[in-house]
């Protein structure tokens, strides 16, 4: 038997919803380039500018938001500042 990944619709659904999700953590952290890994299934964010900051991942676009807010307390950038 071959490992082969097979693409499912429900697969598709579950993309879509997480590209979707990024989206949204972006629109609420302007000072972030962000997306959904498509082959690691985890959210990803970079600083646009500003401290350098190694990436951040998260299994969750909650956990992904609680980990850009303490990077953002710790260097007093606020939500949407990229200093």
């Amino acid at each position: 038997m071959s490992n082969v990944l097979v693409a499912t619709h429900t697969d598709e659904l579950r993309s879509d919803a997480a590209h979707k999700a990024a989206a949204h953590v972006a629109s609420e952290h302007e000072a972030w380039v962000i997306w959904w890994g498509q082959m690691t299934r985890h959210y990803w964010a970079i600083p646009k500018r500003g401290p350098i900051h190694p990436a951040v991942e998260a299994v969750s676009p909650d956990e992904l938001e609680t980990r850009l807010r303490e990077i953002e307390a710790w260097y007093g950038l606020g939500s949407g500042t990229a200093s």
